[in-house]
């Protein structure tokens, strides 16, 4: 968890892959773990939000299971909300690899939650 705040993006990066497979072989071990720290409300809340974003792309591309991920991906949706331009970015891409790899994933927020949420960036 603390290397999620870590300043160095190349660490960060490393973390969230290694979140992200774990995620896929023990996801009612970690995806708890990541939905806590998406909701992590600390002054340096970006990095941790951004490793979230990227380990949940991580684990929708290592095909992790959609009835294991799918009630969580309501809270990991929140990401799009973040003022951070980088926490936004990372969420975006988070979701074209969830439309991508198991639209299923996505299907029943795309409308309340993902285009109202894409609507508003274009604004």
């Amino acid at each position: 968890e603390k290397n999620c705040r870590n300043e160095e993006e190349g660490v960060r990066t490393m973390v969230a892959e290694c979140l992200g497979s774990l995620a896929c072989i023990e996801p009612k071990t970690i995806l708890p773990v990541l939905e806590k720290l998406a909701k992590d409300d600390a002054e340096d809340k970006r990095l941790v939000h951004w490793t979230v974003g990227n380990a949940i792309k991580f684990a929708i591309g290592g095909h992790i299971s959609s009835n294991d991920l799918s009630p969580f991906m309501p809270t990991f949706l929140l990401l799009l909300q973040e003022d951070d331009l980088a926490v936004k970015n990372v969420a975006l891409l988070m979701v074209y690899s969830a439309v991508h790899h198991s639209p299923q994933l996505v299907a029943g927020l795309m409308k309340d939650q993902i285009i109202a949420q894409i609507y508003d960036l274009a604004q």
